[in-house]
């Protein structure tokens, strides 16, 4: 590592010499702040008559954050426990359904054992009661 001396009357010398008050003269400091201000509020137009738009009108929630939560989480309880009880309905009307069609199903089973087992003769003539005239 090589490290060399300036010469003297180079810039790192001269900028030994200038006083530091000169460079941060609060003086200076306040004229550019308000230059900067007057520029911004020419830029700027404050007078116009329209409304100014709300860009941010989508996260206005966020002002009451936990409000908010609690609504959404009722809501999705809310939600969630309606869609509990529309299954719990349709399971209880397929079981109805389910019950009739075995019902349905074990009277026709007893019909075709009755019909089975009987020992008329489906080829007799019809009987007409005898108190009955035609």
């Amino acid at each position: 590592m090589c490290i060399e001396k300036l010469p003297k009357g180079s810039s790192a010398d001269k900028m030994s010499n200038i006083d530091l008050v000169d460079i941060f003269d609060p003086r200076l400091e306040e004229e550019i702040i308000e230059t900067d201000v007057e520029s911004y509020n020419s830029e700027t137009d404050y007078s116009s008559t329209e409304e100014p738009v709300e860009l941010f009108s989508e996260y206005m929630w966020m002002e009451n954050e936990v409000e908010f939560d609690d609504e959404e989480l009722k809501r999705l309880e809310e939600e969630e426990l309606g869609i509990q009880c529309m299954i719990a309905m349709s399971q209880l009307l397929l079981l109805d359904e389910i019950k009739q069609v075995e019902d349905e199903q074990r009277k026709e089973s007893v019909l075709t054992d009755i019909a089975q087992k009987s020992s008329l003769n489906p080829f007799a003539a019809e009987f007409f009661p005898a108190d009955i005239r035609v």
